[in-house]
């Protein structure tokens, strides 16, 4: 993530700063491309917010949203209202249901659970009756973010759904995308110049009739192309090189199978099996350590999983965040939505930290 703010150094115009840094975030594409209100919403909603490094922030940008007076909240510990105890007390599984065991699994370091207070101690694993009534109670407290306590009866999924959802309300004003129209768009948008590699498909003797290696390598053409709107496809001398930040496989069409060489090292390699080789002491026109040889459709799954390792590494490296290398599917989706939910935060602290905060609740009440 660091590369990516500093990759947008080059875009800022500083006679135009705030309009320029809002700008190229809406340009952003692909996996890094800027999250839409609904997108921002759910995911700010379902995701464990208590696992993010800076959730303190967000909590209390909440608490003092558009107050002249603000609370002081140096001193406050946050809260898990529905208790983090692995071992579910039968209070507590009786308020939250027949399916407290998910609810507790899905819900508990979410959105809609957590608060702050400087009462944690005292509330500890109480039932949530307890908590609401006691001296210094949920439903005495002075904050914004615990408005509504004290006419809550029960504390189960439908409750803490709620809260969450008046809660991302609140965010999705404090943290408010940026919207400029087409005109200020174009003005900042790049022109993309293409690749120029002075080869085609056709410069390639296997791709220029029907044979077993064009069928495989068209199959395996649209599976690329489909992992991502960044990825790029240049062919060249000996290879087809599809890139997103840098290569990250080069294709070689043979008339009777395809030769993969995947830009990874091979021991990153998450399954290592009789269809990868290590070629890292043997060498090959493309880049990396990995060779696959494709011989049937059948085989173009696998392939294609190996080359969602290589995006991904690019994505960690490019992007400065972990990924879960190896996963696919709805998985590869998931990361890169935990990816916009991230960036959306760091967004909002650097318009705090660079000082661009003041002069964006002037011009366009951010805050």
């Amino acid at each position: 993530m660091n590369k990516t703010f500093g990759m947008l150094g080059k875009e800022i115009d500083k006679d135009q700063y705030l309009e320029s840094v809002e700008v190229a975030f809406l340009l952003l594409t692909s996996y890094r491309r800027f999250p839409d209100d609904d997108e921002f919403k759910r995911l700010i909603v379902d995701k464990d917010l208590y696992g993010f490094a800076r959730r303190n922030y967000w909590l209390r940008r909440i608490e003092n949203y558009k107050r002249k007076e603000l609370v002081v909240l140096d001193e406050y510990t946050i809260e898990h209202i529905m208790p983090q105890n692995e071992n579910v007390s039968s209070a507590w599984k009786q308020e939250l249901g027949p399916e407290w065991k998910r609810i507790h699994k899905e819900k508990l370091h979410t959105l809609g659970n957590l608060t702050l207070t400087r009462y944690n101690s005292e509330y500890s694993d109480h039932p949530f009756s307890k908590k609401r009534d006691m001296e210094n109670g949920l439903g005495k407290s002075p904050l914004v973010l615990n408005e509504g306590f004290g006419d809550i009866t029960q504390w189960d999924e439908s409750a803490i759904n709620s809260r969450a959802d008046r809660l991302s309300d609140l965010a999705m004003d404090i943290w408010a995308s940026p919207s400029h129209s087409e005109e200020t768009l174009a003005k900042y948008r790049p022109v993309k110049e293409a690749v120029i590699s002075g080869y085609s498909l056709a410069d390639h003797k296997a791709l220029r009739e029907e044979t077993i290696g064009q069928i495989l390598f068209y199959e395996l053409r649209t599976e690329i192309l489909s992992l991502d709107p960044s990825i790029e496809e240049v062919p060249l001398k000996y290879y087809i090189a599809y890139k997103a930040e840098t290569n990250v496989v080069d294709v070689i069409p043979y008339r009777n199978h395809l030769s993969l060489t995947i830009n990874l090292f091979f021991d990153e390699l998450v399954n290592k099996d009789q269809r990868t080789r290590n070629i890292s002491e043997i060498g090959s026109w493309g880049n990396g350590e990995v060779e696959i040889r494709i011989s049937s459709s059948q085989d173009i799954p696998h392939a294609v999983g190996v080359i969602r390792q290589s995006l991904e590494k690019q994505i960690e490296v490019y992007d400065d965040r972990p990924s879960e290398i190896g996963r696919s599917g709805d998985g590869f989706k998931e990361e890169i939505s935990e990816r916009h939910l991230g960036r959306s935060l760091f967004w909002a602290s650097l318009l705090e930290r660079s000082g661009l905060e003041e002069k964006a609740n002037k011009s366009q009440n951010y805050s």
